[in-house]
């Protein structure tokens, strides 16, 4: 396919592109990774956890964007209640598409592949991936929360299979209120 060459090599100028034998890239790249020369799996987002600040839904990343998967050791947060006798904790993940995956269009002049910054769109979109089943992964807390008293602690971890799961202790008792529960899936 001499354009996809020509486009590849446009772009990785001051790099080999090899092209040589386009039948047999697949199978020898599948036999490479039979033989333990695997290909690093990372996320292509950056995710975050909802939290209400001043009444307001506001987003803390927790995984960021080209974190290998499965992660070696998980992201620890601790989370206070938002409200005054606050019962439950839920958690929201949502998807950060920053302006380095969303904000460049690609052109095509004279053949050539060009890349274009957009400066117009908003730098920063979220979209909640798991707001419809959330309530279903709810911490409960007993006695309820207050704000500014440290009382949970989540640990986030993704999985082999990009399964973003969270276990979550009671500060105050120490019980384990969710225990590697699956929040979402992970692009």
């Amino acid at each position: 396919m001499p354009s996809v060459r020509r486009t590849l090599q446009g772009y990785f100028t001051n790099m080999a592109v090899r092209a040589d034998k386009p039948f047999t890239a697949v199978a020898e790249g599948a036999l490479q990774v039979a033989a333990g020369f695997g290909v690093e799996d990372y996320l292509v987002h950056s995710y975050g956890l909802r939290y209400l600040d001043n009444g307001v839904h506001a987003w803390d990343e927790i995984i960021s964007v080209g974190s290998r998967y499965p992660t070696e050791s998980p992201v620890e947060i601790t989370l206070s209640a938002a409200h005054p006798n606050q019962t439950e904790v839920e958690f929201v993940i949502g998807e950060i598409d920053t302006d380095s995956v969303s904000m460049i269009e690609v052109r095509y002049e004279d053949g050539q592949a060009v890349f274009v910054a957009q400066a117009n769109q908003s730098s920063q979109q979220i979209v909640p991936i798991n707001e419809a089943n959330a309530s279903s992964r709810l911490a409960q807390l007993h006695p309820p929360g207050s704000p500014g008293d440290e009382r949970l602690k989540a640990e986030f971890r993704v999985d082999a299979r990009r399964q973003l799961r969270v276990t979550v202790t009671d500060l105050h008792g120490g019980e384990v209120l969710l225990n590697d529960v699956v929040l979402a899936t992970l692009r």
